[in-house]
């Protein structure tokens, strides 16, 4: 029968940054896992934790797919995200640049700040102004709303509602526990170097009981999704989806 992709959100909780991928996966339903609290109406007043997470996305997948052998693939901190029960099969774990949860150990926690960073990051903006002096979190907030990018159509509410999600999506991961993942993994690393935090794929191999296969995409961390790196990521993902059961 067909086969299903199931796609793990990055940091701010949409799962839109894997649309292009249809175009080289035309053959497989690619599903994106948003975050179960990107409804405003949800009440957010503490942070869920991860187990919260996992059931939820793992009760998603199975509502699709009742049985292995699964697909999936994260992004950032989507990569840590997975599915591996007794007795189910993962065919295929791939992961977009993603870090183990133990990079961040012995770190201060992230800051609303780093949220409302990270969401311009996917903008393709910066937190600097022309002098290159930081900016302030209010103006942080205003270049998110004034991109032409994704956020753009969103009002105050919504916007503010998006950074306080991915603020709570990265204090969750951090508590992320990995266990051992039995088979291989499928890698793709950002080949171009512009992220404070340089880990490379092998940081995962405590985890990882089979091979690491790292592929280089021709990309910064938040650039993985642009038409380009994608094509790769979606050429490489088409030909392992065709090998695998």
């Amino acid at each position: 029968g067909q086969k299903h992709l199931f796609c793990i959100h990055p940091t701010e909780g949409l799962s839109w940054c894997y649309m292009g991928l249809s175009a080289y996966l035309s053959d497989c339903a690619i599903y994106g896992l948003q975050s179960p609290f990107m409804d405003i109406s949800a009440s957010l007043t503490h942070m869920a934790s991860i187990a919260d997470y996992l059931a939820v996305y793992v009760d998603a997948i199975r509502r699709v797919q009742p049985v292995g052998p699964y697909h999936l693939i994260g992004w950032s901190s989507g990569g840590g995200l997975k599915l591996q029960r007794s007795g189910e099969k993962v065919a295929l774990l791939a992961m977009m640049d993603a870090y183990p949860s133990d990079v961040w150990e012995g770190l201060p926690e992230p800051t609303l700040m780093e949220a409302w960073e990270a969401l311009l990051d996917v903008t393709g903006d910066t937190a600097y102004d022309h002098n290159g002096e930081r900016l302030s979190l209010e103006a942080v907030k205003q270049r998110v709303r004034d991109s032409s990018g994704p956020f753009a159509q969103l009002n105050d509410e919504h916007s503010e509602h998006l950074g306080f999600v991915a603020w709570q999506h990265m204090l969750a991961y951090r508590q992320l526990k990995h266990e051992l993942y039995q088979g291989d993994v499928l890698y793709f690393r950002a080949a171009q170097i512009a992220t404070a935090y340089v880990h490379s794929f092998e940081r995962w191999q405590p985890y990882v009981k089979g091979e690491i296969h790292c592929v280089d995409i021709d990309s910064t961390h938040s650039g993985m999704c642009r038409p380009l790196p994608l094509a790769h990521i979606g050429q490489v993902l088409s030909q392992y989806m065709k090998e695998t059961v």
